[in-house]
C-alpha cells in the first residue's frame, strides 16, 4: 500500500475555537429567550355583508371561529427540533439562515444547509452543493451533525437514526448513523 492509497487528514485545531464557543453559547442562550410580548393572531374572523334593496339597506355581521392550526406531526416536530439544535450550536439565531456562516473561518459545511426534514427517523439535510465535486464536504457534514446529536442532545438522538445529506436536487451525497 502506498501513501497514495491511504487517506490522510490534515486537520488543524484552531486555538480560538474553545473561546468562541465559551463566549457564543451564553450569548445565544440569552438572545434566544422567548419574548411573551408578541401578539398572537386572532382566531376569529369577522365578515360583513351588505345587501341593497329598494326598501332599506341591511348590514349583517357574522363571526366565525376558524379551526386551530394543525399541530406538526412527529417528523415535523423532530425536524424543527433538529433545526433549532443546529442553529443554537452553530451560533445562529432561530431566524438567521445557515448561509450566514459561509464567511466564518473554520466552518466549511454549515453555510450550505438549505432545508432540514425528517422522514421515519431519517434526517434529510439538503445542502446547496455539487454531489460529485463536494462529496467530501457532504461526508463531513453528515458525520459532524451525527456527532452533534450523539454528544449534545440525547432526546434528539432517540428520534433520529440517520443523517442523510442531499444535494439541491435531493440526490444522496452521504449518510451517517447517529
Amino acid at each position: 500500500m502506498t501513501s497514495l492509497d491511504t487517506p490522510t487528514r490534515n486537520y488543524r485545531r484552531n486555538p480560538l475555537t474553545p473561546w468562541v464557543f465559551a463566549i457564543a453559547v451564553p450569548l445565544l442562550v440569552a438572545g434566544c429567550a422567548d419574548d411573551d410580548d408578541e401578539a398572537s393572531p386572532s382566531s376569529t374572523t369577522t365578515t360583513t355583508h351588505a345587501s341593497v334593496s329598494t326598501v332599506a339597506p341591511t348590514t349583517t355581521s357574522t363571526t366565525s371561529s376558524s379551526t386551530a392550526p394543525a399541530k406538526p406531526t412527529g417528523d415535523q416536530a423532530t425536524a424543527a427540533e433538529l433545526d433549532t439544535f443546529l442553529h443554537t450550536n452553530l451560533g445562529l439565531s432561530a431566524d438567521q439562515p445557515f448561509s450566514d456562516l459561509l464567511d466564518s473561518p473554520g466552518l466549511t459545511w454549515p453555510g450550505y444547509i438549505t432545508t432540514i426534514t425528517v422522514d421515519h427517523e431519517n434526517a434529510h439535510v439538503r445542502m446547496q452543493i455539487d454531489r460529485t465535486a463536494d462529496k467530501a464536504l457532504g461526508e463531513r457534514a453528515s458525520k459532524a451533525i451525527a456527532n452533534f446529536i450523539r454528544l449534545g442532545n440525547s432526546g434528539l438522538a432517540s428520534k433520529v437514526s440517520w443523517i442523510i445529506v442531499e444535494d439541491g436536487s435531493g440526490t444522496v451525497v452521504s449518510q451517517t448513523k447517529v
